[in-house]
């Protein structure tokens, strides 16, 4: 692997993301990326996010959805459990 690479690496590892400011500032120092370098950058990233997403049960995710039905919409109970159930449907 290249040392832009290696150094995008790093910083994704440290900072659990990278910013467009990270990548081009790595890629115009050290050269471009191959497109396997891109994949698994990118790969990397995904594993970070879902490792972060927040983990939401079967049980809350039934309780946010039945309040979405029962309390008006935009309340902040309202926001709060629509936070919970698109965390659950994203994958969390």
């Amino acid at each position: 692997m290249s040392e832009a690479f290696d150094k995008l690496k790093a910083i994704l590892q440290e900072k659990q993301t990278l910013t467009t400011e990270d990548f081009e500032t790595i890629t115009k120092a050290h050269g471009a990326l191959s497109d396997q370098e891109h994949i698994a950058l990118e790969a990397m990233r995904l594993r970070i996010d879902k490792q972060n997403r927040p983990k939401v049960s079967m049980e809350d995710y039934l309780k946010a959805a039945k309040v979405l039905d029962e309390v008006p919409e935009g309340s902040d109970e309202y926001k709060a459990a629509e936070e919970i159930v698109n965390a659950f449907e994203g994958g969390g």
